[in-house]
């Protein structure tokens, strides 16, 4: 069975503390794009994605002392994203001490109610690691 701590969803532009952390994770998970040299900019992105009412947004799920346990973002394009697709639940990270409790699904689901209630009633997404979660 798959563990759940009490979770809560809040918006990054919430919680702008926040985004110091991810863009660490950001730099760590996806090296390749946010890292040194690569065509990303982590501070840019989640600078854009401070939103509660369009898109970008990003979301975090926190425990309940307030911890960031993972993160999503809803965005009009993702990386290798075709014109007029969209939108797409994008940059979906579980912190790795959190991973197969469920969390990652449940944010899923969070960022799914989002775009529902943005009027989007479908969203795009693309994993080389996270299959199961948007399965």
């Amino acid at each position: 069975m798959i563990e759940k701590p009490d979770i809560t969803f809040r918006h990054l532009l919430d919680l702008p503390e926040a985004a110091a952390t991810l863009e660490r994770w950001f730099i760590e998970a996806w090296g390749p794009w946010y890292g040194p040299g690569g065509a990303g900019d982590a501070r840019a992105d989640l600078a854009a994605c401070r939103s509660r009412d369009a898109i970008p947004l990003c979301l975090l799920a926190l425990d309940g002392e307030g911890e960031i346990l993972a993160t999503a973002s809803l965005k009009a394009d993702s990386v290798g994203s075709g014109p007029g697709m969209g939108p797409w639940l994008a940059a979906v990270l579980v912190a790795e001490a959190h991973r197969g409790k469920g969390i990652g699904t449940a944010l899923v689901k969070a960022v799914e109610r989002e775009a529902a209630r943005l009027g989007y009633g479908q969203l795009y997404s693309s994993t080389d690691s996270a299959g199961r979660i948007l399965e």
